[in-house]
């Protein structure tokens, strides 16, 4: 629905403004994260997860073979690696930081 899409859109706008605070401030002290930075990145990976989630259920297999097949793999290879890297994290290794990659879905637009 474009309600959805809408809001979709306001979450990648938001995702790329708050991943460009978050490389302003581990400039500016050295590295460190903001304070609350894991809940932030939780909140936007849990955000793409369900919209990933809800557009297979609606569209199935036609998620992969429509116009927009390749955004759509692009979204879903990147919410995996982003739920791939949390699990990760948790244990105390990363594959990097993949808040970055999730703002380059503003091109999407």
């Amino acid at each position: 629905s474009k309600a959805f899409e809408t809001f979709v859109t306001l979450v990648i706008l938001a995702n790329s403004v708050y991943t460009t605070y978050q490389a302003n401030y581990e400039i500016r002290t050295l590295g460190n994260i903001p304070d609350g930075d894991f809940y932030i990145e939780v909140a936007f990976m849990s955000m793409f997860t369900v919209e990933i989630v809800a557009k297979l259920c609606l569209h199935r297999l036609w998620f992969f073979v429509n116009d927009d097949m390749s955004w759509n793999i692009f979204d879903i290879v990147l919410v995996a690696f982003s739920l791939f890297d949390q699990i990760l994290s948790q244990s105390g290794v990363s594959l990097g930081d993949v808040s970055f990659a999730r703002a380059l879905r503003i091109f999407k637009m």
